[in-house]
């Protein structure tokens, strides 16, 4: 039953966690209150075929509405199993990450 699963709210989620920006590193609370628009969090990772094959997809849909009223926010919360593959797969990405 949805009504009794255990939803929290991103703000809660992001509490006390810092986000890697591409302009740094920022404080997930002060990220929310810096983005008035929906946000999706993007669970994924490299060695994911399935992801790597969404995950341009997403991103062409992130560009196409960016600036439009239907806009909307990408939070990339990785499963690499290295820092290596976590840089070099977030490092296309246009998003911030956790």
């Amino acid at each position: 039953n949805p009504e009794h699963f255990p939803w929290h709210p991103v703000a809660e989620i992001l509490r006390g966690v810092t986000l890697l920006t591409k302009g740094g590193e920022k404080d997930g609370k002060e990220f929310l209150a810096s983005v008035n628009k929906p946000i999706a969090l993007l669970f994924s990772g490299s060695w994911c075929k399935p992801s790597r094959q969404f995950t341009p997809k997403l991103e062409n849909i992130y560009e196409k509405y960016k600036g439009k009223p239907e806009e909307f926010e990408v939070i990339y919360v990785p499963s690499d199993k290295t820092e290596l593959e976590f840089e070099s797969y977030y490092g296309k990405m246009p998003w911030c990450a956790v």
